[in-house]
């Protein structure tokens, strides 16, 4: 089943399909607090790492509580620089990367 899927993904994606994903299901959790997390909550990122495929974290701002958010770029097997221009493309779109905000140690 993986090699059928993976087959499949490489003919939909072609030479110059970029598929957008979410990187994790959830916002960032704040640095230094413990994270509840659930088994499954990789799997966005997961699915592409198995598949060998390329993949560009794009950052797209920050959230209501300043915390980065973020997507990522996927594209065919061999076809990496097809993922960095277009997370640059977004990423300049967005108005670049931001910091986040300040957090105070625990």
């Amino acid at each position: 089943m993986a090699h059928k899927f993976f087959e499949e993904i490489q003919i939909l994606l072609g030479n110059d399909g970029v598929l957008f994903f979410p990187t994790f299901p959830q916002p960032v959790p704040v640095h230094g607090w413990p994270v509840a997390m659930n088994t499954f909550d990789y799997i966005y990122c997961g699915i592409i790492n198995a598949l060998g495929l390329p993949s560009t974290q794009c950052p797209l701002g920050l959230d209501s509580q300043q915390l980065p958010l973020g997507m990522q770029c996927v594209a065919a097997r061999g076809r990496d620089q097809l993922t960095l221009a277009v997370a640059q493309e977004i990423e300049q779109s967005m108005g670049g990367w931001v910091p986040p905000s300040v957090i105070s140690t625990i």
